[in-house]
């Protein structure tokens, strides 16, 4: 069964581990719907996941496990797309080591900087 950006918005409106059941064992095996990049043709998923103020969880190690939790449920889905920024406080760090954590050697994280403009 393929994995929507709808069945993924839907799955994901709830936090960690609650997401854990929908796509746990047992559950039927979904995959996310992809779509090339036009510059390179590599597959990317077409949804992805968020990290501001959900991932901002540094010194809280409940919420850092629910964090690393999500991450690996979304790679097991053929995810690979995480947006995060600098401006997120601890959620970049969160991300990149719930990804790591993941035993993922490839990613697609999009971040952002801050400028003196902003």
């Amino acid at each position: 069964m393929k994995l929507t950006r709808r069945d993924m918005m839907s799955a994901f409106a709830a936090s960690g581990l609650a997401v854990a059941p929908a796509f746990g064992a047992g559950a039927p095996a979904m995959r996310v719907v992809k779509r090339p990049i036009p510059a390179t043709g590599e597959p990317l998923g077409v949804v992805g996941i968020g990290t501001s103020r959900v991932f901002d969880v540094h010194r809280d190690a409940t919420a850092v496990a629910q964090c690393r939790e999500v991450v690996r449920i979304f790679f097991d889905a053929g995810a690979s797309l995480i947006d995060t920024g600098t401006a997120y406080y601890s959620a970049e760090t969160v991300a990149g080591d719930a990804a790591r954590a993941a035993g993922r050697d490839r990613a697609f994280l999009a971040t952002k900087i801050l400028t003196e403009d902003e």
